[in-house]
């Protein structure tokens, strides 16, 4: 059963749905961000590190030191869920802010998403009369465009979420493109966005779409035990691959 995914503005009443997708997406990388960290060279050295002092000079018991890693391993979930948690909220606050929003919203007949094996991604100004949008309708995709602070004509794309049930399809491609199309008809002459280790296919997919790296840094979560590596991307709206 094939249903359709409607590309279109966003509209106020959308922002409810808009931030419990932004949320869910974000939650989406607790698993990945968790392994990642935990992973890491440094936090392993620290482990134990930690444990071999409280052995040497707290004179716990090998098993009482045994235990560190373990609180190791909380300590890093914790951090990653907060994280998490406070970048949701502050995504779903500059929703207000925003130049241009746009949504992917799933129609099809009552019951048809549950069985669903295909969906065609379409533009809300592709419709065809009333045959575009009808049945039941639900947000499934989301993307903002904000200015972007102490840069000229320049904007910042941010809240990009897809339904993991729907990634992989095409609407976040889709989303990017409705995205480049808001920001110029605002005047813009380029984009910009932040993307991190985490975020390899959505990476990929900017490339594809013709954004280039301007600068990698890493941003720090917990000082330099936490580090999660970042790519600052940008789109000039003026070259031509831009509209491809």
């Amino acid at each position: 059963m094939e249903c359709e995914i409607v590309i279109r503005e966003a509209k106020p009443e959308d922002t409810a749905a808009r931030a419990q997708l932004i949320e869910r997406g974000i939650s989406s990388y607790d698993r990945d961000a968790f392994c990642f960290f935990i992973l890491q060279e440094l936090m392993l050295q620290v482990s134990v590190l930690a444990a071999a002092v409280l052995f040497i000079f707290g004179g716990l018991s090998p098993a009482a030191c045994a235990l560190v890693p373990l609180a190791l391993v909380a300590v890093v979930a914790l951090i990653v869920c907060a994280t998490h948690r406070i970048a949701a909220k502050a995504a779903a606050a500059r929703l207000r802010s925003e130049l241009a929003g746009f949504v992917a919203e799933l129609h099809g007949p009552l019951g048809a998403e549950r069985h669903a094996t295909a969906a065609r991604v379409l533009h809300a100004r592709e419709g065809r009369g009333g045959e575009v949008g009808a049945g039941f309708g639900r947000l499934v995709g989301t993307v903002s465009v904000s200015e972007h602070n102490g840069a000229h004509r320049c904007g910042w794309l941010h809240g990009l979420a897809v339904d993991v049930r729907w990634r992989r399809r095409g609407v976040g491609g889709a989303l990017l493109d409705a995205a480049r199309g808001g920001a110029a008809g605002a005047g813009l002459r380029s984009l910009e966005l932040a993307t991190s280790a985490l975020q390899s296919r959505a990476t990929a997919l900017l490339h594809a779409s013709g954004w280039q790296v301007r600068t990698a840094y890493h941003r720090r979560l917990a000082g330099e035990a936490l580090t999660l590596p970042m790519l600052l991307m940008r789109l000039d709206l003026d070259s031509p691959r831009a509209h491809t």
